[in-house]
């Protein structure tokens, strides 16, 4: 019998206008993980951290979050080099 996966068309190509770049699904995510690393690491985070969270491009919180494991502080961790 013929295979019916081969059978069948293949799926249409999104628009340019309906695709999302990557950066932009990754932020969310990393935003959410250097979070709870700090909450986990320093506790309840001050409202000024939860700001430049939100702010905070995906290079910025990829940082924050390797700078968790030898940070003093939250004020270390989010210091700008």
């Amino acid at each position: 019998p013929p295979d019916p996966v081969a059978a069948r068309p293949p799926p249409p190509r999104p628009r340019p206008e309906s695709r999302v770049s990557v950066t932009a699904l990754l932020v969310p995510i990393a935003e959410a993980e250097a979070e709870a690393l700090l909450r986990e690491r320093f506790g309840e985070l001050p409202t000024a951290c939860h700001e430049r969270l939100a702010a905070a491009e995906l290079g910025a919180l990829q940082r924050w979050g390797l700078r968790v494991l030898a940070a003093t502080s939250i004020d270390d961790v989010l210091a700008d080099i």
